[in-house]
């Protein structure tokens, strides 16, 4: 029956949110205290390295120091407009923004499409890119966040597609897995959905 599925997915929803907290690097007080102190004292020597600019500016969304992390993605911009990193970043940061309970649908989704914007400008860039392991990687991230952004508008077709780009990239990428079961999920296609988390436990 329909309420056996959806008891079902609960328990497969609960199982994969353990799954995710400890498979994904979970940052503690102390871990970020000493990714601070590294990041800052690369900056002190570089004050335009990308990448401590870049895991200074996610530090900061970990934070819930939103405003910091759009200023460190936009330093990054006008140092290099043509790296990919900083409109991921943005991307979070508006994704964290239309976040907020407290703010009205209109609002929320006004948030939404302006973090799917960030998103396309950064696969943009990372498709002209030359392509290696790493930028693979990272691309299929760019995608499946796309993904998440529709996803929270209710666009579950261009979603699912995101997510689907994401898996031909990397293989590997869990997150879109999940993010083609919570398609299914949000149409209350239980079936399809549930086949989708059984599938990712038996991989995963």
């Amino acid at each position: 029956t329909i309420n056996s599925i959806k008891d079902d997915l609960a328990r497969k929803e609960y199982a994969y949110s353990i799954l995710i907290d400890t498979d994904n690097y979970p940052l503690n007080s102390k871990k970020i205290e000493e990714a601070v102190r590294k990041i800052n004292s690369v900056l002190k020597k570089d004050k335009k390295n990308i990448k401590a600019l870049y895991y200074s500016g996610i530090l900061n969304i970990h934070t819930n120091n939103f405003q910091g992390a759009f200023n460190k993605f936009e330093e990054i911009k006008k140092i290099n407009k043509k790296r990919p990193e900083p409109y991921n970043g943005l991307g979070l940061v508006n994704a964290k923004f239309a976040n907020d309970k407290k703010l009205d649908h209109e609002t929320r989704s006004m948030f939404y499409k302006k973090a799917i914007q960030n998103y396309l400008s950064a696969i943009k860039i990372s498709k002209k890119n030359k392509p290696n392991e790493t930028a693979d990687q990272n691309l299929s991230i760019y995608l499946h966040n796309t993904g998440n952004a529709y996803l929270n508008i209710k666009e579950t077709d261009i979603a699912r597609d995101y997510f689907k780009q994401a898996i031909q990239i990397d293989s590997r990428n869990l997150y879109a897995k999940i993010g083609i079961a919570n398609t299914y999920y949000i149409e209350d296609k239980y079936k399809d959905a549930l086949i989708n988390y059984n599938e990712l436990l038996k991989q995963y």
